[in-house]
């Protein structure tokens, strides 16, 4: 399983699935350019996380490989299963097929960031360990420079595979939560109306973070979904 973050994010937000799945496949979770422990690279672009991605399978000879993505994510990993035919499985969470609706969002990134923040958390109706979420999502999406995420928005918000959907033909779950306000739940049915062979769920009572959120819920998803390749 390789696991790929989100804008702004890093690898260490995939935490609840690296404990539940590390002892049953092979876990790889990678941080991209200027994230988390990887080093900054001056120019950034989707092109070069896919090429990263794809390298990163080639070098560790990965032949049986789900991908997950979440958000910016799974913008890449839709783009690596378009250009790539080497996938078992694909995973999108709380993604979309464009992200054009992002540009809303970039003067809040730029001009302040801890409010541009706020889109990540939940409604009040979610039972979840707030303390906890601020601690694993927030705490560590603050630690990347504010350049860098503002980079990753504006990548993003050029990004639309609307029409090359159906060129992904592998086993594809999407997952969303049903509260999502950064990446609502129509861009979710979209995805699944147009990737042939996809299973769909909508977590109620979660957001963006919904992997995050509904943790033991997600997993026994993926774990069924990966079991039944």
């Amino acid at each position: 399983m390789l696991f790929i973050h989100g804008a702004g994010e890093n690898l260490n937000l995939w935490r609840y699935q690296i404990q539940c799945f590390f002892k049953e496949y092979r876990i790889i979770a990678i941080d991209l350019p200027g994230h988390g422990r990887s080093q900054v690279i001056e120019k950034l672009s989707l092109s070069l996380y896919l090429e990263i991605v794809n390298k990163l399978i080639i070098h560790l000879n990965l032949n049986w490989t789900v991908l997950v993505g979440h958000s910016m994510g799974g913008a890449i990993a839709q783009l690596y299963a378009i250009t790539y035919k080497c996938l078992k499985g694909l995973i999108l969470i709380s993604t979309a097929p464009t992200f054009k609706h992002i540009i809303l969002r970039i003067e809040d990134i730029n001009h302040n960031f801890l409010k541009a923040l706020k889109f990540f958390k939940t409604t009040d109706k979610i039972v979840i360990n707030l303390e906890e979420l601020s601690e694993l999502a927030l705490t560590e999406i603050i630690k990347t420079p504010i350049d860098v995420t503002l980079k990753d928005f504006l990548l993003i918000n050029q990004f639309d595979v609307r029409n090359k959907l159906d060129k992904i033909v592998i086993p594809t779950l999407i997952i969303c939560g049903k509260d999502d306000i950064l990446t609502p739940i129509e861009n979710s049915k979209y995805l699944h109306k147009h990737i042939k062979n996809s299973k769909f769920y909508v977590i109620p009572n979660s957001g963006h973070l919904v992997y995050i959120e509904k943790y033991i819920l997600i997993n026994k998803i993926i774990r069924n979904f990966i079991q039944n390749l």
